[in-house]
């Protein structure tokens, strides 16, 4: 990134300059969740439009071929052997963001968006956010909104373009594009989008359920850390001035205080993705031997997991209005924490090397804990150590409860957490499937694709330049 460009982000996260103020804004955001119409009711696979179980195949799949598919699939690892369904979309979809800059500042064009599965309507999101059937218009709507932006942009204004990784317990290698373009022309501000700074936007993260979960993958891709930005000596303190106060920025831009290096980190990576012996096949719905097959829900028999539901939708404004398909509907809320800990001065992040059957290669960096609230599985010392330390509620850095994805997820909530660990930890029995890395080291990776897992960006993003 420039060193003007890298200014602008870190300009717009300190500033206090909006082209609307913050009142403004919440005020829109309970505006549009009023006048916005929405009808999503429960119904019947044979009921939905254009999605049908292929017996064949044993598949829940779109008529068109296109969009998404339900399968089955079997994980054999160890010796153990878990079945479940799947959501298979290898399509690459975008995730893209427009900035604009105005006096030394980027803006964002953020939208007011309604997805089927919201558990609240309106969430903050994306100027763009489409699968590849969305933009190639398979539905027969129109296309979305401000998708030319993307399709043209000129690589010199493309301030940062990955491939990230989604949900590897619900989704069969998944990838989107997280993408943000900035454009040096005045565009037209259609109505559901308003231009917003990124401070703005990280403030609405301490709201519960107010910024959407792409919003959040992709404003962790701002790359902030020193590795690859080769800045002057003298770049660097102009940075470094602006941020003086803030732990957690020195965090994002430490050149060393390092726990470990990185290239052990790639190292112990390599090692899990060649020892793995993890087998996944795909297998029919109807022969997953826990899970209840039937025409309005599938579910496990024996253990509280997630169920797919089918849901008519009505959504007032968007590509086409009304459309039927499945949803995921979550087992209850999920905890996801990040454990931090002043070493060698600087704030680190306890990473865990986290391995799920539907990422992209085998494994990727994942936050401190992720288990369900009700029944978690804590497995180790460090997840019965922060599990314990969060109900406690003592050193909570970060605390609120956010969405996935309510395009394929209904009402799926998470806490997300971040806390300080305290001198009760002990270090040495940590086992080797946790690191300790600073904020600039993750955020490093996640600009490497495919790194760092959604939970783990997603965390990140809550955490501002100007805390």
């Amino acid at each position: 990134m420039k060193f003007s460009d890298y200014i602008k982000f870190l300009n717009s996260e300190l500033n206090r300059n909006n082209i609307e103020d913050d009142s403004q804004i919440l005020e829109w955001i309970e505006n549009k969740n009023k006048s916005i119409k929405t009808n999503i009711k429960r119904s019947n696979l044979s009921e939905l439009n254009n999605w049908f179980y292929d017996e064949r195949i044993g598949n829940i799949k779109h008529r068109s071929g296109n969009f998404f598919s339900i399968l089955g699939i079997e994980i054999s690892s160890d010796n153990k052997i878990h079945e479940q369904p799947i959501i298979k979309q290898p399509e690459i979809g975008f995730l893209g963001i427009i900035v604009k800059e105005i006096d030394n500042i980027f803006y964002f064009l953020m939208q007011a968006k309604i997805e089927p599965g919201n558990i609240n309507k309106v969430q903050i999101s994306p100027t763009l956010q489409a699968t590849k059937s969305n933009f190639q218009q398979i539905h027969k709507g129109s296309k979305p909104k401000y998708f030319e932006y993307f399709k043209n942009a000129k690589p010199k204004n493309i301030l940062f373009d990955t491939l990230q990784s989604e949900q590897g317990n619900k989704f069969l290698k998944k990838r989107n594009r997280n993408i943000v373009v900035k454009v040096t022309n005045d565009i037209e501000v259609l109505d559901n989008y308003k231009w917003m700074s990124l401070r703005q936007i990280k403030h609405l993260m301490k709201y519960d359920n107010y910024v959407n979960m792409d919003t959040r993958t992709v404003i962790s891709n701002i790359q902030y850390n020193f590795f690859e930005n080769k800045f002057t000596q003298l770049e660097k303190e102009t940075i470094k001035n602006k941020v003086r106060d803030n732990k957690f920025a020195k965090s994002m831009i430490a050149e060393n205080g390092f726990y470990i290096d990185l290239i052990e980190v790639k190292n112990d990576m390599n090692n899990i993705k060649m020892l793995d012996n993890t087998k996944i096949r795909k297998k029919k719905l109807h022969e997953l031997k826990a899970w209840q097959i039937s025409d309005n829900i599938i579910y496990n028999k024996i253990k509280k997991g997630f169920q797919v539901i089918f849901c008519d939708i009505e959504i007032e404004g968007r590509e086409v209005n009304s459309w039927g398909q499945p949803l995921l509907k979550p087992a209850g809320i999920e905890l996801i924490a990040f454990l931090v800990k002043d070493i060698n001065g600087i704030k680190h992040f306890l990473c865990k090397y986290t391995k799920e059957p539907g990422i992209f290669d085998t494994v990727e960096i994942g936050p401190t804990l992720h288990v369900l609230e009700e029944e978690p599985s804590l497995t180790d010392y460090v997840s019965n150590y922060t599990y314990n330390k969060i109900h406690e509620g003592e050193n909570i850095i970060k605390y609120v409860l956010l969405s996935e994805e309510g395009g394929r997820f209904y009402h799926e909530e998470n806490r997300n957490i971040i806390l300080e660990a305290d001198n009760e930890l002990k270090i040495n029995k940590i086992c080797e499937k946790y690191k300790w890395l600073t904020l600039g080291q993750i955020n490093f990776l996640i600009n490497n694709d495919s790194y760092v897992n959604i939970q783990a960006r997603n965390l990140t993003a809550l955490i501002s330049m100007g805390d």
